[in-house]
């Protein structure tokens, strides 16, 4: 095989036969169709042979080089820019068996023609056979510069109706579909839901997922209730994901359904963080070199869909606390607001509840939601306490813990106070229960006494931190910050005897002996703070000399305690202060 050599010889031979290569070259006869060049020096094998496109640029052209026919895409066409463009290139170039796309770097995008050049006359043919395959596709797809534009943006026209209105009679029914299935379904969102929160974090985790997918190896992307309402799919579960990736179906350059593009935001953050979604998407896509990702997406992507044709929500969220939601599985604080927005009748009040919720289930910097310390933690631990039940602190322990309790059908609840052990009734009520007590945590939190139990404890010893600080969470809720420095030194003088005690402190051994101290009934059952004060000494029966703790950890901790109730100098109640003289300085 002889791969020929570029000599100006055959630069004048292929000028002479441009139209074997180019049969529209005899329409622009003045156009430069061939270029010879070459790299770093005037050697013959490092010279190259242009034949240019109909386009006005020269960076996307067919080349010689090396001893093969390529198709280069060169300078800002190997770009952000043109991304969109060289995807749906190579989509439709599929076909062709002759011809392959090698890796793409910064500079240049390269599709040759698998063999090798030998001699003039194959050159010209495979030249030729180039500009049969890619000239309809470049002068469509690098014609218009419009297309150049893939910020999400404008509005969206369903190109047809979706095809599938019912997928089950039954009451509930679960099927494992794909995107393209789940989006020729009638979708909508309901208005108390319309509450898209994703910011760029978990785009980001969604979009790394789908870097992942390979064509015929099927990927699970978590489960999505739907309740068929009049021929309406509404979504209960799945909003943040499904509109997600309408963007980013609609960023790929998909042609069918996308029907949650032409739903409207009128919440303020929702409309926000679709924005923001947009942008993050956008980014993503200028960054691209997968082209195969939208096809993967297609052939791949698979949902469990749980359908519930009624108003039994519960049913469909059974359903889906046995399902693999792969890292996007509905938190408690989800579940329970689907579950007690079912006892609201009205809308705008539904929707109303539904945004207050949001708030509530916001993350912070820390990457904590408000409830998760007041309800989750704080609340939940005081209901256990105060029956002596053992904690239960995994699977959906808060969602079990405040479901609505039953009731008499005809009897409807009456006399309702906020009280942290009160049975959960259903609806209004609940959201307002959780407001009151995460409005309540909030000024807890705030206070100097609880800022340095935090500071001194919350690292090496947050077993006892965290549980200290739920019990005087309970005092706060029933006296308030009065004399607050002396029942937290209650409370520590009690959970000190099981950290002088053990040399390990493993949590459900300090949580059992938390429960047995009787703590949260004292403070229950006590009708002012002197009596608690009273009751929580008169349980303490050793002092810190009955313990030899001059190890390490018990050390430390018993620094900590003189640390802390050094720092306070608003005790009054002459016993503890004498306690604290006595045993802490």
């Amino acid at each position: 095989m002889m791969i020929p050599l570029i000599y100006p010889e055959l630069e004048t031979a292929l000028k002479k036969r441009i139209g074997e290569i180019r049969t529209d070259s005899c329409v622009y006869p003045d156009k430069v169709w061939v270029r010879i060049g070459d790299w770093y020096n005037k050697r013959h094998y490092n010279r190259w042979i242009q034949v240019y496109t109909p386009l006005p640029t020269d960076e996307i052209h067919y080349e010689y080089y090396g001893g093969y026919a390529c198709l280069h895409l060169e300078g800002e066409y190997a770009g952000k820019k043109y991304v969109r463009q060289a995807r749906e290139l190579k989509r439709r170039s599929r076909e062709y068996e002759e011809i392959e796309w090698l890796a793409p770097d910064n500079y240049c995008i390269s599709c040759i023609i698998k063999s090798e050049v030998n001699g003039e006359d194959d050159l010209v043919q495979k030249l030729h056979r180039l500009v049969e395959i890619f000239d309809k596709y470049l002068v469509e797809l690098y014609g218009n510069e419009e297309l150049t534009n893939i910020e999400l943006i404008g509005s969206y026209t369903l190109p047809q109706e979706p095809s599938q209105k019912i997928l089950s009679e039954d009451e509930v029914s679960i099927h494992n579909l794909g995107i393209e299935d789940v989006f020729n379904l009638p979708l909508s969102i309901p208005d108390y839901q319309r509450i898209y929160c994703w910011e760029n974090r978990q785009i980001e985790q969604l979009w790394e997922s789908l870097s992942t997918i390979k064509t015929g190896s099927p990927y699970h992307l978590g489960t999505i209730i739907l309740q068929n309402r009049e021929g309406k799919y509404e979504i209960v579960d799945g909003q943040q994901r499904l509109v997600t990736m309408s963007l980013i179906l609609w960023g790929l350059g998909y042609k069918g359904n996308i029907p949650l593009l032409n739903e409207r935001f009128r919440n303020n953050d929702a409309i926000k963080h679709v924005k923001n979604a947009k942008a993050v998407v956008s980014a993503f896509l200028r960054e691209l070199r997968n082209y195969d990702i939208l096809d993967a997406i297609l052939d791949s992507l698979r949902f469990s869909v749980i359908v519930i044709n009624g108003d039994n929500l519960d049913i469909g969220y059974t359903f889906f606390s046995n399902q693999n939601s792969k890292g996007v599985k509905l938190t408690d604080y989800d579940l329970l607001k689907a579950h007690h927005l079912r006892y609201i009748i009205s809308e705008p009040q539904a929707i109303h509840l539904a945004n207050g919720w949001r708030k509530l289930t916001k993350k912070d910097d820390e990457s904590r939601m408000p409830v998760e310390l007041s309800l989750g933690k704080h609340v939940y631990r005081l209901r256990k306490l105060l029956h002596k039940d053992d904690f239960n602190e995994y699977g959906h322990y808060v969602r079990d813990e405040f479901r609505s309790a039953p009731l008499m059908p005809d009897v409807p609840p009456f006399g309702e106070r906020f009280d942290y052990f009160e049975q959960i009734q259903g609806g209004a009520h609940f959201f307002a229960f959780v407001s009151h007590f995460n409005d309540r945590y909030k000024s807890f939190e705030s206070l100097p006494q609880v800022r340095t139990l935090r500071e001194k404890f919350g690292r090496r010893h947050k077993v006892y931190a965290t549980l200290a600080e739920t019990i005087l969470f309970a005092y706060y809720l029933r006296f308030g910050s009065e004399y607050l420095s002396e029942a937290l030194f209650c409370i520590m003088s009690k959970l000190v005897e099981h950290r002088y005690m053990k040399v390990r402190a493993l949590e459900q051994q300090v949580q059992r002996f938390a429960k047995d101290s009787n703590l949260v009934q004292f403070i229950q059952f006590s009708t002012s703070p002197t009596f608690f004060l009273a009751s929580a000494l008169g349980s303490i029966r050793t002092s810190i000399m009955d313990y030899d703790i001059n190890d390490g950890i018990r050390w430390d901790f018993y620094k900590q305690m003189c640390d802390m109730f050094a720092s306070f100098n608003d005790m009054t109640v002459a016993g503890i202060v004498k306690r604290i003289e006595n045993e802490y300085k």
